[in-house]
């Protein structure tokens, strides 16, 4: 390899080898995005290129073929590219391929290995009939997102992906040095409850490109951006494509070098576009989603959102593009145009590292929210109360009730993480279990289902806007404010289910 692996790299990829030779077929490793996923699948592949294994690499973008291909390159690793009018040498024992080429060509012969990037999107159904093709030979999905909706789906030949091995989250590599933190400001939040939800759950997105793409938005996004960030190497993410142009040609009317890319941008024009923005000719960069995923530019500093995301995937792939360490750069910037930061927390936050079956659930990671509310800061000792509680749950103050946002210009204001110590944590635990443990005492009465710790853990989050990870699972008598947010979490249900 021409780079030393890191510790947490080696271990990764040790414990990908150890749950392959236990019996299990398919596994997710899952790393946040600059923990160089890319390299480590490159060690796999040197590893059974050593040993004649026929491997495949298997991409969803053009750009990830030429990315991966310049990985392996750099590793030594002599390789073929499966890939439109770029292929060649595709009898090579390692081929990096194209997903759309293989749907339409049809997949390697004689793999002993398979390999996926960006394996949260696997539940697509060219991702499902080439892993049901490769179901009896190992196959590693590489993701930041390992909790995607079904990847944990099961079919008639199998389960989708067996296991998750994590390298590290965004918190680890951030304390070692491999991520910059950074810092978040946010304005009021758009007006979404008039948007409908879409099937993937998500907003619709010509119903949510009618609010945003205004002349006026709650904090103007070029104006906040020259008293923030002027300057400094960015990535903006729109809404649509219109919305996108007209954002790119307020950052060109302000005097700043800015350029747009979409999906009909030509593969040579995006090339160009995106080394300018490398090179640090183009400052702003503005698109939709070609950069949420497989983007490396360790030069950008500000992440814009200005698209209104309900997908903690996009949301984490997205933010990452800013996280990256480059000479100079202490920290980076989220400027939040969209209110997502007060639905889906912030994007450093633990997740549940599980595969989700694909059913819905009573109570889900991406749950469907009829009303969109912002947290509020505690009068008293300034803590920063999730949505829901008329009352702050670390002091008991009262707080009064927000009025309705409006939309006309204002200030970002710098969004400050309020820790709760690990004696709160503990007693909001203890409560929800407690919480959980006083309900099943009637359900076993009525001879019901019993309510499990994954139901107290989604409790817990949804006050904490993070998991039970560390704290011991006994029980207590519940705090007033637990009570009441199950009862709240209940009402929500209930109006979902109508």
């Amino acid at each position: 390899m021409l780079n030393p692996l890191r510790t947490y790299q080696v271990n990764a990829i040790n414990s990908v080898r150890e749950a392959l030779q236990s019996g299990l077929k398919r596994i997710i490793l899952q790393a946040p995005c600059g923990a160089g996923k890319t390299l480590m699948a490159a060690s796999i592949v040197s590893s059974a290129k050593a040993k004649n294994k026929r491997v495949a690499f298997v991409v969803n973008r053009i750009g990830l073929v030429k990315q991966t291909s310049k990985v392996f390159n750099n590793s030594y690793i002599t390789h073929g590219i499966i890939q439109g009018s770029n292929t060649r040498f595709a009898g090579s024992n390692i081929v990096v391929c194209s997903i759309a080429t293989l749907a339409r060509r049809g997949y390697p012969q004689d793999l002993d290995l398979l390999i996926i990037d960006e394996s949260h999107a696997c539940t697509s159904d060219s991702y499902t009939n080439l892993i049901k093709a490769y179901k009896d030979i190992p196959i590693i999905g590489l993701t930041a997102t390992a909790y995607t909706r079904g990847l944990g789906r099961v079919f008639e030949w199998g389960k989708l992906f067996e296991k998750i091995v994590s390298a590290a989250t965004i918190s680890e590599l951030t304390e070692q040095g491999f991520l910059v933190p950074f810092d978040v400001y946010a304005p009021d939040s758009p007006d979404l409850r008039n948007v409908k939800i879409n099937r993937f759950g998500d907003y619709d997105e010509q119903q949510l490109g009618d609010v945003v793409d205004r002349p006026k938005l709650v904090g103007s996004i070029v104006e906040n951006w020259k008293r923030l960030a002027l300057g400094k190497s960015t990535v903006v993410f729109a809404t649509n494509i219109a919305h996108s142009l007209h954002i790119a040609e307020e950052f060109v009317a302000a005097g700043i070098s800015c350029e747009h890319i979409d999906c009909h941008t030509s593969e040579e024009d995006k090339a160009a576009i995106l080394g300018r923005h490398s090179d640090g000719t183009t400052t702003v960069v503005t698109n939709v989603g070609i950069l949420c995923e497989g983007h490396d530019n360790p030069r950008i500093e500000v992440m814009v959102l200005a698209r209104p995301t309900r997908s903690l995937v996009r949301f984490i792939q997205m933010a990452g593009r800013a996280l990256r360490p480059y000479p100079g750069k202490d920290r980076s910037l989220i400027i939040d145009h969209s209110g997502t930061v007060f639905l889906l927390g912030f994007p450093d936050e633990e997740h549940p590292l599980e595969l989700d079956d694909g059913k819905k659930k009573e109570y889900d990671l991406e749950s469907k929210v009829t009303e969109e509310r912002l947290p509020r800061e505690c009068p008293a000792c300034h803590y920063v109360i999730p949505p829901g509680f008329g009352a702050c749950p670390k002091c008991g103050a009262t707080v009064a009730k927000k009025n309705k946002v409006k939309h006309e210009d204002g200030e970002l204001k710098k969004l400050e993480r309020q820790e709760l110590s690990h004696a709160d944590k503990q007693e909001l635990w203890s409560s929800a279990l407690g919480v959980r443990d006083a309900r099943n005492e009637k359900r076993v009465a009525k001879g019901k289902t019993l309510l499990t710790e994954a139901w107290a853990a989604n409790l817990y989050k949804s006050i904490t806007h993070s998991w039970p990870s560390g704290l011991e699972n006994k029980s207590c008598v519940p705090l007033e404010s637990v009570v009441k947010r199950a009862t709240a979490n209940d009402i929500k249900f209930l109006h979902r289910r109508k």
